[in-house]
């Protein structure tokens, strides 16, 4: 059982290596605000990671698959792509970083809620848990002990808590090299972190198109 729950835990730690919403939001709250709310966010962005997990499983449990219809919509990929490329603008247009100015008092919970929300919106991680789930079955299937129960708990836990350590390792790493970010991107972080977001958000409408 220990050995199937932490492939989840690894599976979802290489599987949050990407430039999403909430990576991109720990960076900048550790430049920003600091450690704390960082770690606040990270905990507050593994959640839904949870939640999803278990959806997952419910979905490939026999429950006619609607979790993934739902996600791959049509409709709900072209609203996640509009909210991406929405937060990409929010960001470019927002002023200049002023890293020599105190920032704003830090505020762990609007953190950890913030975290939570930038996941929520990753509903798509529904369908990655379901491909999970048929590959582990097949390659590293869940030993005859374990029941069902058993077995959604582990699944869920592994997902989130896998993503977590992702999320404070990436805590850690920013924090370590704090000054050479700041000195490399300057005073635009957030105007970096639109045009990522952009270029995400193009990158799927161009998936989505062709």
């Amino acid at each position: 059982m220990l050995f199937f729950f932490l492939c989840i835990c690894l599976i979802s730690a290489i599987g949050s290596l990407q430039p999403g919403l909430v990576n991109l939001a720990v960076i900048q709250t550790v430049l920003q605000r600091g450690t704390f709310p960082a770690v606040c966010l990270a905990i507050g962005g593994c959640l839904p990671e949870m939640l999803y997990g278990w959806l997952a499983v419910q979905a490939h449990g026999g429950m006619g698959g609607w979790a993934s219809q739902i996600v791959q919509h049509p409709a709900a990929q072209w609203i996640a792509l509009g909210v991406l490329a929405g937060a990409g603008i929010y960001y470019l247009c927002r002023p200049a970083v002023a890293w020599g100015v105190e920032q704003r008092p830090a505020r762990p919970l609007a953190a950890f809620g913030k975290g939570l929300l930038l996941a929520l919106y990753n509903a798509q991680l529904v369908v990655f848990w379901i491909l999970v789930l048929a590959f582990v079955q097949v390659h590293w299937p869940p030993p005859n002990v374990m029941t069902r129960s058993m077995f959604q708990i582990a699944f869920a836990l592994g997902s989130g808590l896998g993503a977590l350590f992702f999320l404070l390792s990436l805590v850690a790493l920013v924090n370590r090299y704090n000054e050479k970010i700041k000195t490399a991107f300057g005073h635009r972080a957030n105007q970096w972190t639109g045009i990522v977001l952009l270029l995400i958000a193009a990158w799927g409408i161009l998936q989505a198109v062709i």
